[in-house]
């Protein structure tokens, strides 16, 4: 179960963390506030609480293993802000944008004249017109900066569109696009549902629903500038439903087989031990593993689910036995006898660490097997015949 973090410490704007995992198993944390899926481990620093927490990654299986790190969060400085409108008329007067926590304002290019460098007030009448962006930064432990677009204009211009006309829910969040001498004002949606900056005019698409949506960009007529308004529709796609059943536990020595359970039909399946969409107990190794089932709709949208697969190493246990087939002497000091075999039967013999170390085919004229090359120790002797399945535990002296 053992994990790690790239870091101990981190900033709340630092983005989704994810660990290094040997076997994922369940993660918890303590105390609540640490955002953090229970399946991969990976933190979402942005929705979690500042604050210190231990992680705990629990592995079951028939060797259950347990391991725990710590994280620290703190909280990053907010340097969101905005003006009453992106688009500034030349007669409109100064300009006092709304800020979460004080800071230090500038701007490019040259033309941009402020009030004041603290507050961010614009000096209209002292401004030259043209598209500046405008910069907010808040220092402190976790600084953080924000950038935003503003145009001062005698002739304003909201005419904009988006990089795409349908979007994912999960895609990255898409910001409006201007033309050359167009501008943001105050952005709407309709209907209801899509989260959008009425500033800035970014969607925010995970906290969207989904649906189709008219995004308007609205620039008020000031003095002596006139109104303009623009429409684009944007539609949210919403993520497909992937489930994957509960997987049946197996053997490190039954054969490789095809995975099944991932809905709906038609996705792929990845992990440890997995090759177009078959399992492999023997490649995969003894212990937990992650099977990921991954699935993309008609809308190009994707989504997966995940379960878990025990390969076990079944000592003792045998499956479909063959009838009347000996084998002696056991324990044995290299030579091994097969008595009762009625037809060619295919052999393994398996390593506990779950490798096969020798395999070929015994009948009742070649009955032995010669095991005297390897290690003394313990052996898993497969036999098959057809659909039945006999294993042996073998001991090596």
């Amino acid at each position: 179960a053992t994990f790690s973090y790239s870091n101990a410490t981190y900033c709340s704007n630092a983005g989704n963390q994810t660990p290094t995992v040997v076997d994922a198993g369940t993660f918890t944390a303590t105390p609540a506030g640490l955002s953090i899926n229970a399946s991969t481990g990976v933190v979402n620093l942005a929705a979690s609480t500042a604050g210190t927490y231990t992680v705990t990654n629990t592995a079951s299986g028939a060797c259950p293993d347990t391991k725990t790190t710590s994280i620290t969060i703190n909280a990053a400085a907010n340097s969101a802000f905005n003006y009453p409108s992106n688009t500034i008329c030349v007669s409109d007067g100064d300009q006092t944008p709304t800020t979460a926590e004080a800071g230090t304002f500038t701007s490019t290019p040259a033309g941009l004249t402020f009030v004041s460098a603290t507050t961010g007030v614009i000096d209209v009448d002292n401004s030259t017109a043209g598209t500046y962006t405008i910069t907010h930064s808040v220092p402190g432990t976790c600084p953080s900066t924000t950038n935003v677009n503003v145009t001062l204009t005698s002739n304003p211009d909201a005419s904009f569109t988006y990089a795409q006309g349908a979007y994912c829910s999960d895609a990255t969040d898409p910001a409006p696009v201007f033309g050359t001498g167009a501008s943001g004002g105050v952005f709407s949606a309709s209907p209801s549902g899509l989260n959008i900056n009425s500033n800035s005019g970014l969607i925010d698409l995970s906290a969207s629903t989904a649906g189709t949506y008219t995004v308007t960009n609205n620039i008020a007529a000031v003095g002596s500038c006139p109104a303009s308004s623009e429409n684009f529709t944007v539609i949210v796609n919403a993520l497909p439903n992937v489930t994957l059943a509960a997987l049946t536990d197996v053997c490190i020595y039954h054969n490789s087989f095809t995975l099944t359970g991932g809905a709906p039909a038609g996705g792929t399946y990845s992990g440890t031990g997995v090759t177009a969409g078959s399992f492999n107990p023997a490649t995969a190794g003894l212990g937990t593993k992650t099977i990921t089932y991954s699935y993309t709709d008609a809308n190009n949208c994707s989504n997966t689910a995940t379960n878990t697969i025990l390969v076990d190493a079944c000592l003792g246990l045998e499956d479909n036995a063959l009838s009347v087939v000996s084998v002696y002497p056991n324990p044995t000091d290299g030579k091994l006898i097969l008595s009762g075999l009625s037809e060619e039967t295919s052999f393994k013999v398996i390593a506990i660490s779950g490798q096969v170390v020798l395999n070929g085919k015994v009948s009742n004229t070649a009955d032995t097997i010669d095991l005297s090359v390897f290690e003394n120790g313990t052996y898993l002797l497969q036999l098959t015949q057809g659909q039945a399945i006999q294993t042996i535990r073998i001991v090596k002296k």
